[in-house]
């Protein structure tokens, strides 16, 4: 009997080689690792079929029922991962279904759930062992622990000293024929395999392609294969064999199946992609050619209860990835790719925001979105991190963030922070990839006119605080001798940006006559432009000067003034974001950053007074209602105290005094609730 499965584990692909003897090498492996650290490593290149051959072991291998009565729990780390979202997906699969507040919180359930259990952990793809530290304990075995194993596969064979170590071999010419679906003519599939390093990916990619080749010329296999000899021979300058194979491949597919796998670059490493995500995504396009890459194993199938999702190779995702940007894509992200004409929008002035659009649903990677978890978008760096940082924790939003990871759960709230660059949160926001967000006022009305609005009024957003942090002026620049100039004089002229919509926009009410301004967009160093010839002037961003002065420019006339904002996407039922645990999360963000922005402007001023000086003292601090009045033990004094704004503080102190006011205190406020 198969071992028991408490979370799924993929299952073994249509033309899958069973290599002999391996299967109970693992078994063997995992026994041997009992008896030491617990840990056991299977190590192997990219494509050598290390997960491939660890689901075999699952499903073949009943010995394992035996040693591990209470299952096996299955999940995929990859290069970047949500460690919280895995903690969660382990421990549900052993009956613990509340979730992690935080990594330590998440450790340690997993710690708990785990004593005194006879158990299998598989953590597939792990590139780096910081992340295990977090998922099961690599510095010394707990007694507890003693009956449970955990397999790791990584391409790093130095990625664990402890663990028992499984190196995968290479596959026999048997094998590799089974694979190649070519039989008689070893000697040619001898010099296939070599060419495809033996690698099991490469082998399946090429045999599936020379079937279909063979359906559709009705060519001889031997022929077919002959050929794919002298054309892989030719590309040794791609020194990985699976992506040599992939670029075969691709040659042969049709221009609707090229586009659809090559337009899969615009999504992150290590998810899952729901087939009816993409059906959003990429509205109007045929669908059924994913059965095909499918086929010819440039990308794989699994089912989710009634779902299908789509999960690519990591070596197949890094060919998208390097051919999207030969396209001259680059690696687009997800928010970039163009999508379908929303309701009611016939092109021409501002398409109009309606309940049940694209906007409305969100594609965010499988991991990261969770359900009543509002997703919280702030700055990853920049100018403005350090102080959005500084108001979350003041607010008590805030949340430890895992080296070199962009989620982080709060401690006692269901928000999860991402970190995004600045320049791409309204977009999330608009397009429900994220909740809420922080961003500039100059970031998002950019993304909002690049989106097609006439404003931000009209845009799937709503602005909900003003920061007061950030601020700074969007500003035509242009060399000092040439800014006595009025800014219409450079209508048609050079103009280097990094806010393209914006400058459009200017120029355009510059100029009613049809003169085209040549804008271009840079993403860093604009101010260098006019001293290297390449523009007339710049449109930049102007907060002290200092920086603009060095490079010989001055302010021709401001664009705009700009801030940081709290904003949200607009509220419909098919987000959640009117009713339910996201809208009271989203109502008591707001309450909490106004209540810490309210703290750091004011303080409490309290002092004693005797009746005869109260009206005066109470004249002097009024407060935001009123002074809060109290009479004292002793006879004809009181209490009185009230807000007074932080600039005014001193003076009003000082004048306090002069009116007699004693025992005058000045208290520093932390949050308040206005």
């Amino acid at each position: 009997m198969a071992i028991k499965q408490l979370s799924p584990v993929p299952p073994l692909p249509a033309n899958y080689a069973e290599r002999r003897g391996l299967g109970g090498a693992v078994a063997q492996s995992l026994q041997k690792c009992l008896q030491a650290s617990g840990l056991c490593l299977v190590h192997g290149a990219g494509g050598m079929g290390k997960t491939v051959q660890t689901c075999a072991t699952i499903h073949q291998e009943t010995v394992l029922s035996e040693i591990f009565p209470d299952g096996v729990a299955y999940v995929t780390v990859g290069q970047s991962p949500d460690l919280v979202h895995l903690q969660s997906q382990l421990l549900r699969a052993f009956g613990v279904f509340e979730a992690p507040t935080d990594l330590s919180d998440g450790y340690a359930k997993l710690f708990g759930a785990l004593a005194g259990r006879k158990a299998l952990l598989i953590l597939d793809d792990v590139w780096d062992a910081q992340h295990l530290e977090f998922l099961v304990p690599l510095k010394g075995r707990p007694k507890s622990w003693l009956q449970n194993a955990v397999l790791i596969t990584s391409r790093r064979v130095d990625l664990l000293g402890s663990a028992e170590l499984l190196r995968l071999g290479e596959l026999t010419e048997e094998e590799a024929q089974q694979l190649l679906k070519l039989e008689g003519d070893l000697p040619l599939v001898a010099k296939l395999a070599k060419l495809c390093s033996k690698s099991p990916l490469a082998l399946s990619i090429l045999g599936a392609t020379g079937l279909r080749e063979e359906e559709r010329t009705s060519s001889k296999r031997s022929s077919i294969f002959n050929s794919f000899l002298t054309e892989l021979t030719g590309r040794k300058e791609e020194p990985n064999a699976v992506k040599r194979c992939i670029e075969l491949c691709s040659k042969r597919l049709s221009s609707e199946e090229l586009e659809l796998y090559l337009d899969l670059a615009v999504f992150p490493d290590d998810v899952l992609l729901p087939v009816g995500a993409l059906r959003n995504i990429f509205a109007g396009r045929d669908l059924e050619a994913l059965k095909e890459l499918e086929r010819l194993h440039l990308l794989g199938m699994e089912s989710s209860g009634d779902e299908q999702l789509v999960r690519l190779h990591d070596l197949s995702l890094e060919f998208v990835k390097e051919h999207a940007v030969k396209r001259g894509m680059g690696e687009k992200k997800l928010h970039e790719e163009p999508r379908p004409p929303m309701a009611g929008y016939r092109g021409g002035g501002s398409p109009k925001y309606e309940e049940g659009q694209p906007w409305d649903k969100s594609f965010m990677p499988q991991g990261v979105m969770e359900k009543d978890t509002l997703l919280f978008a702030v700055p990853k760096k920049g100018r403005i991190h350090e102080d959005v940082m500084k108001i979350l924790k003041g607010a008590g939003v805030d949340a430890k963030r895992p080296e070199r990871l962009d989620v982080a759960m709060c401690k006692d709230l269901p928000i999860k922070l991402v970190f995004l660059p600045a320049a791409d949160i309204p977009s999330y926001v608009m397009e429900g990839n994220v909740d809420i967000g922080i961003s500039g006022s100059d970031m998002l009305e950019e993304a909002v006119f690049e989106a097609g609005y006439a404003s931000v009024e009209d845009a799937p957003v709503e602005v909900v605080l003003k920061l007061g942090i950030g601020k700074c002026k969007l500003c035509l620049q242009a060399p000092v001798q040439l800014c006595d100039r009025p800014a219409k004089a450079f209508v048609g002229k050079r103009i280097v940006t990094s806010f393209p919509s914006l400058t459009k926009r200017f120029f355009d009410g510059l100029s009613q006559e049809n003169h085209s301004t040549h804008i271009k967009e840079v993403s860093g160093s604009v101010e260098a432009a006019c001293g290297l010839g390449l523009a007339d002037a710049v449109v930049d961003l102007v907060e002290t000067g200092t920086t603009m002065k060095a490079a010989g420019l001055d302010i021709v006339a401001d664009v705009l003034e700009t801030e940081a904002l709290l904003f949200q996407q607009r509220p419909t039922e098919a987000n959640g974001l009117e009713t339910g645990t996201k809208a009271d999360m989203l109502q008591l963000i707001e309450k909490r950053i106004a209540g810490y922005l309210t703290a750091t402007k004011y303080v409490m001023i309290i002092c004693n007074c005797h009746h005869d000086d109260l009206a005066e003292v109470c004249s002097l601090m009024p407060g935001k209602r009123s002074p809060t009045v109290t009479e004292l033990k002793e006879d004809n004094w009181h209490s009185v105290s009230a807000l007074v704004k932080i600039s005014d503080s001193n003076r009003v102190m000082d004048q306090l005094a002069k009116v007699g006011a004693q025992d005058v205190l000045c208290l520093a406020l932390s949050n308040t609730r206005m």
